[in-house]
């Protein structure tokens, strides 16, 4: 379940208000995390399919991941390259709002998505949600070497986050091969808090996950139990990548959705 946490919330409500240029280093903020083994650590080639078509259970994918992510991290390798989030971009590109002023970027990870959303899109704000120790160290040392206050690092799962925190401010939240490593009794809690983040009538909410040819249209459905306040822009278009795994070429696609909050009233 979602928790409300008032300290993290304040917080985050303080980063946003910051002027972009404001001295202060970044800062981790810890949110309650029930189970951090469920933490939401997925990322592209670590989907419940694996690029070997090996297939996992969503709990043990979610294990498997954490231990992964953490062992590559205390080898000093970078887990994942830039390949498969270079294809999503052209997508972002092309919904979210120019110059966001507060984006939200959930399993952050490696922090290619959270540099690249305030190098590149210019976001004003970029909150980074991610739940293991390493990666939220590693984003810190990206938040250091970038403006003061342009990225806030909170260590917390999808659930975990407090998105009552940033209600109605977001201009864009990103979920870049996240929520299949989250629970399936958990996904309509989360996606209620991401869509409530969205602000009315521009932010948007984009969904990278790997096509699953038994169920194309998982994501979408849960958005659609929440349609009076979204609209699906995107419905699962293929974004097409190349990368090397394991010292071969692997050729794969995100099926990403896009969902764009209505205006008010």
């Amino acid at each position: 379940p979602l928790r409300h946490n008032p300290e993290q919330a304040a917080q985050l409500s303080d980063a946003a208000a910051a002027p972009a240029a404001g001295a202060g280093a970044p800062s981790v903020f810890s949110a309650e995390v029930a189970d951090p083994v469920r933490a939401v650590t997925a990322r592209d080639a670590m989907a419940p399919q694996t690029p070997g078509g090996k297939r996992r259970s969503p709990s043990t994918g979610v294990e498997e991941a954490a231990a992964e992510w953490e062992e590559m991290f205390a080898g000093g390798k970078m887990p994942y390259t830039e390949a498969p989030f270079l294809s999503v971009q052209e997508v972002i590109r092309q919904h979210a709002p120019p110059g966001p002023q507060l984006a939200v970027d959930v399993g952050a990870g490696s922090g290619r998505g959270a540099r690249w959303l305030v190098r590149e899109l210019e976001s004003r704000r970029v909150v980074a949600v991610e739940p293991t120790a390493s990666g939220c160290e590693h984003l810190q040392v990206i938040a250091e070497s970038l403006a003061p206050q342009s990225l806030a690092v909170v260590r917390a799962t999808a659930q975990g986050f407090d998105w009552g925190s940033v209600a109605g401010q977001a201009d864009l939240v990103l979920f870049d091969s996240v929520l299949s490593f989250i629970p399936e009794h958990e996904r309509p809690g989360v996606i209620a808090g991401a869509l409530g983040a969205l602000r009315p009538g521009t932010g948007v909410a984009v969904f990278t996950s790997h096509p699953d040819e038994a169920d194309p249209d998982w994501v979408c459905a849960l958005l659609e139990a929440d349609s009076v306040k979204v609209d699906i822009v995107e419905r699962n278009r293929l974004a097409p990548f190349t990368m090397e795994w394991e010292g071969e070429k692997l050729e794969a696609a995100f099926a990403v959705v896009v969902a764009r909050a209505r205006p008010p009233g």
